[in-house]
């Protein structure tokens, strides 16, 4: 789920879904987004995880126009495990 302001209407969210998937002829992460009210501007690209960035990178070039959006990536405690109970999903909670 994406979620955004409203250029238009300060008081407006727009949400929408954006799907993450592995492009298995590129060997790539892909997004597109879906179930948009504003569908004519719906987005698909390359998604791109840089090491140690701490963003995951959405792109998109269309006719030689390239736009990207961010999103930051909290990164596990350095000495994570798998049964460590700072790594499961309730420890986000805390």
């Amino acid at each position: 789920m994406t979620l955004r302001p409203s250029f238009s209407d300060p008081a407006a969210i727009y949400a929408y879904r954006t799907e993450i998937l592995w492009d298995e002829a590129n060997s790539r992460l892909m997004f597109r987004e879906s179930e948009r009210v504003d569908a004519a501007f719906a987005q698909d690209g390359a998604v791109s995880v840089p090491n140690q960035s701490g963003h995951i990178y959405f792109i998109t070039n269309r006719k030689a126009s390239t736009a990207w959006s961010s999103s930051a990536a909290r990164p596990f405690p350095a000495r994570c495990t798998a049964s460590s109970p700072r790594c499961s999903p309730a420890a986000d909670r805390n």
